[in-house]
């Protein structure tokens, strides 16, 4: 584990306080009472923010849709594609499920020197637009989606239903497959143990009560969740997909960070992916030839 992240971690931790922007935009204060877990509803919401999200946000909304209370998808920083249609289709499709909404600030991009000077309390910080999102949501307990995600049904079942059964206190981590392509074939990274560096203390990929001591918060670079809730580790729950985008796949990211984050996630090691998974892919549409 990153030593010097988690002592950044307990020396930034507070409960969330609400927030007020500095822009003095009052349509985009973040209240108190948004993270108030006792107003909640049962059980679980999804939320994602996206941005270019035309690849795979269908069948990652899709492969959902079932087994949560709502999806609460945010276009947040002006897609040149067709997010916004696919989001309104999504919305139309399962009005009962999917709630679709633009925000309109400009989100300074992770690890661009706008994003690094620009304070917590702003608009135009991408903590504070997550932060925005997940005050949105309507039920007491929730997991982000990113548009490169393909949960996988069985294991998605099985969580919200012990989530019901357990009132869920801790942060859920829920571990992933990186898959890629080599030559017309689709393969996981060699050694992929089910986690990544954005899935573990300071990741975001979690299920986890919405409360006030759960919420974004910036560093020079990027975001993270503050929390102060014991964390327990779920079996593999999902297919993370954004090696199988084309090469602009950093679409929240400033080209600064693009060589860096690579490192994390290319391999030119390959195992072969399950051929239930296989299957998984092949159910929405993504092929080899992709």
């Amino acid at each position: 584990m990153d030593i010097s992240r988690t002592i950044r971690y307990w020396k930034n931790w507070w409960s969330f306080r609400g927030l007020k922007n500095r822009e003095w935009v009052s349509a985009y204060d973040i209240p108190l009472e948004s993270f108030d877990f006792t107003r909640k509803k049962q059980w679980v919401s999804m939320y994602a923010r996206l941005r270019n999200a035309w690849d795979f946000i269908i069948p990652s909304v899709e492969s959902n849709i079932l087994y949560f209370d709502e999806i609460v998808l945010m276009e947040n920083w002006s897609s040149t594609d067709d997010t916004i249609d696919k989001c309104l289709f999504l919305q139309k499709k399962y009005p009962q499920k999917v709630r679709f909404f633009v925000y309109e600030p400009e989100v300074y991009k992770l690890f661009s020197e706008e994003h690094t000077t620009c304070p917590n309390n702003s608009i135009h910080n991408f903590s504070y637009a997550s932060n925005y999102l997940l005050s949105k949501v309507s039920y007491k307990y929730a997991v982000k989606l990113d548009d490169d995600h393909l949960w996988i049904p069985e294991k998605i079942k099985k969580i919200t239903e012990h989530i019901k059964q357990i009132w869920l206190h801790t942060f859920l981590i829920t571990p992933l497959l990186n898959v890629q392509k080599n030559k017309e074939n689709i393969f996981c990274k060699a050694g992929d143990n089910y986690r990544s560096t954005y899935a573990w203390l300071f990741g975001d990929f979690w299920f986890h009560p919405v409360c006030h001591q759960v919420y974004f918060h910036s560093n020079a670079h990027t975001e993270w969740y503050l929390h102060n809730l014991p964390s327990t580790r779920w079996p593999l729950s999902f297919l993370h997909l954004k090696l199988l985008k084309p090469s602009k796949w950093l679409h929240n990211y400033h080209d600064k960070g693009h060589a860096y984050l690579k490192d994390y996630y290319w391999s030119a090691q390959f195992q072969p992916l399950e051929k239930e998974y296989i299957d998984l892919l092949h159910h929405y549409g993504i092929y080899e030839n992709w």
